[in-house]
């Protein structure tokens, strides 16, 4: 935009009588070409922070959901052990190895445990 509107003044500016066009005419299409100049350079500065922030966005989603995953891994992993602990079969395994660690009979443990 701001170089189509120079273009534009630079046109009349070359023309003989400037294109009829009063001084007062001239310096508002000068004014309009620098603020659509500065205009295009303030856009130009947010449109760099807005992909800035856009990235850190971005980034923070993957971080997110690399959280998530982890919640969900030790959320499965403390249902599994509590599934483990909970079955027979385990427990049976466990007292029969502390058992022998311990030397204790197994059936004196079973009549304790299981009273």
């Amino acid at each position: 935009m701001p170089i189509q509107q120079k273009t534009a003044l630079e046109m009349i500016l070359a023309q003989d009588g400037h294109g009829g066009m009063s001084q007062e005419a001239i310096l508002l299409h000068k004014k309009q070409a620098e603020d659509a100049e500065k205009m295009e350079k303030r856009m130009s500065e947010i449109e760099k922070k807005v992909d800035c922030l856009d990235k850190k966005v971005d980034t923070l989603d993957e971080k997110i959901e690399e959280i998530k995953t982890i919640i969900s891994t030790k959320t499965s992993f403390v249902g599994n052990l509590k599934e483990v602990l909970s079955n027979k079969v385990f427990l049976y395994i466990l007292i029969t190895i502390f058992s022998i660690i311990f030397g204790i009979n197994v059936s004196e443990v079973g009549l304790f445990l299981f009273k």
